[in-house]
């Protein structure tokens, strides 16, 4: 059974077949006063939830194809933590990159 961390740019958080993926509202409000992560890191305007099952999301990300929040591209996932990162950072502009567009499967490579 392999994970993926999810990346998560709406302000709500979403249930993904039973795991909470963290939402930036709540990411926000558990930030420390001194910028650092808390216990929801945040990059490039996403909240990022580790430790996903990998089936489940794949499943969950299969079904929801035509939901606003996968077609705005507002929620990825990868298995690399790192890559999810720069997957995020690519398309909010804070790191020049190209995009993978098949964003939400979370495939190794």
């Amino acid at each position: 059974m392999g994970t993926v961390t999810v990346a998560n740019k709406a302000q709500q958080g979403i249930n993904v077949g039973g795991y909470t993926v963290f939402g930036m509202a709540f990411a926000n409000a558990n930030r420390p006063a001194d910028g650092t992560d808390g216990q929801v890191p945040i990059v490039a305007g996403y909240a990022l939830t580790s430790g996903i099952d990998k089936d489940v999301w794949d499943e969950w990300w299969a079904r929801n194809q035509d939901a606003d929040i996968v077609k705005r591209g507002m929620i990825l996932a990868h298995e690399n933590p790192n890559t999810v990162k720069s997957m995020v950072r690519g398309i909010s502009g804070t790191k020049p990159r190209a995009v993978q567009h098949n964003w939400g499967a979370a495939r190794s490579k």
